[in-house]
């Protein structure tokens, strides 16, 4: 039986997922960036997972991806051997149908298509750019100015105290233990991004159905999920490394289950932790 095309991207993500590799953590060398497309426009979604899921397979450095068309087009061929990376297309289709009272309607038929890119690390010929490695010092711990206006500009409700990061969906409101408890700025903000991508989804703002730790346990698997992967998409923006200071093994173990029950789940939670992107991006613009 042939497989679809979800089951084809859940089935290389939960291959990560078993060796115990989260492949929305960190696939690049230095802060890293999203991946590219080759006129710079960014990927969006499941295609920015799959990307990083095969540059960490890979060990490519650059950001940028393209197909064997453009390649050819920037002066460029795809090195002999090389294999592509298969990216999604989603659109819908709009048909003409009868209804019921015999009059003719449109139906809107969402579908998705794949097609290859290639990494520019596996091509020959590109202008340097395409090959820029992109990299970032080690941070200790103090404020960042630009997430901190970021932060104070959403109209989130937040304390630093305690020890344990979380979103009160019954406060509304972000708790966070001082930044001189975490490794590092970067640990620091990369926990708060998570906890405001589950504050996003909260009634008041996206409306994204949660469940909490002793409730629904794959809800809760996928609502950590979304909020994993929106904090990694913030972090890129902000040019942070993703070290959300959780212990993953067992959020691993359940991610794992989610997606072998659902081969949609992953696309689901990209989409989501898009939307929580796009929604912060309009409160506050992001870089």
């Amino acid at each position: 039986m042939k497989k679809d095309i979800y089951q084809e991207a859940t089935e290389e993500i939960l291959a990560q997922l078993k060796k115990g590799t989260r492949p929305w953590k960190k696939s690049w060398k230095g802060a890293g960036a999203f991946p590219h497309r080759f006129n710079d426009e960014k990927y969006r979604g499941i295609n920015v997972i799959m990307l990083w899921v095969r540059a960490l397979d890979k060990g490519f450095c650059s950001p940028y991806w393209m197909t064997f068309k453009q390649a050819h087009e920037l002066g460029a061929n795809v090195k002999k051997g090389e294999k592509g990376t298969a990216v999604f297309y989603a659109n819908t289709l709009t048909v003409k149908e009868e209804n019921p009272e015999g009059k003719e309607e449109d139906r809107t038929i969402p579908y998705m298509k794949k097609y290859v890119v290639f990494n520019a690390d596996q091509i020959e010929g590109l202008e340097e750019k395409y090959y820029f490695d992109p990299t970032t010092e080690g941070q200790e711990n103090f404020k960042i100015e630009e997430i901190e206006n970021f932060i104070n500009n959403i109209g989130l409700d937040y304390s630093i105290e305690g020890q344990r990061a979380f979103f009160s969906a019954k406060t509304d409101s972000v708790t966070m233990p001082s930044i001189e408890l975490f490794r590092n700025s970067q640990a620091y903000y990369a926990s708060f991004l998570h906890e405001i991508t589950h504050w996003v989804g909260g009634e008041k703002r996206l409306d994204r159905e949660q469940r909490g730790r002793g409730q629904d346990k794959q809800a809760y698997a996928f609502e950590e999920l979304v909020a994993e992967i929106g904090a990694c998409f913030l972090c890129i923006h902000f040019g942070l490394d993703p070290e959300i200071e959780i212990d993953h093994a067992p959020y691993i173990q359940n991610w794992i289950e989610v997606l072998e029950n659902d081969h949609k789940a992953i696309f689901k939670a990209a989409a989501e932790a898009q939307k929580a992107v796009e929604f912060l991006n309009e409160k506050c613009a992001l870089p």
